[in-house]
C-alpha cells in the first residue's frame, strides 16, 4: 500500500529555478512529494526534470536571455 502525503508536508523537496521572461524575472516552484510505502517503509520520489546546468539555479531562459544579450546584442563602437 502506498500513502500520498500532501505536496506543502515536511517530506515534500521544494526545488526552485530562476526564469527570465522579458520585462521581468519568474521562479519556477518545483514541488516533488514523497510517497511512503507502509509495508517497508521506503519512500519514492519523482526525478527533477532536466536543467541546462546540472545543480544550477537559472532556467534555459534566463541562460538564453544572458547570451544573446553578452554576444549578440553587444555593440562596438
Amino acid at each position: 500500500m502506498v500513502r500520498h502525503e500532501p505536496a506543502t508536508g515536511p517530506r515534500a523537496v521544494p526545488n526552485e529555478e530562476l526564469e527570465y521572461v522579458p520585462g521581468r524575472f519568474i521562479v519556477n516552484r518545483i514541488v516533488r512529494p514523497r510517497q511512503t510505502c507502509t509495508c517497508c517503509e521506503r519512500f519514492v520520489q519523482a526525478p527533477l526534470p532536466s536543467r541546462p546546468i546540472e545543480r544550477g539555479r537559472p532556467g534555459p531562459g534566463l541562460l538564453t536571455h544572458v547570451l544573446v544579450s553578452k554576444y549578440a546584442d553587444h555593440r562596438v563602437s
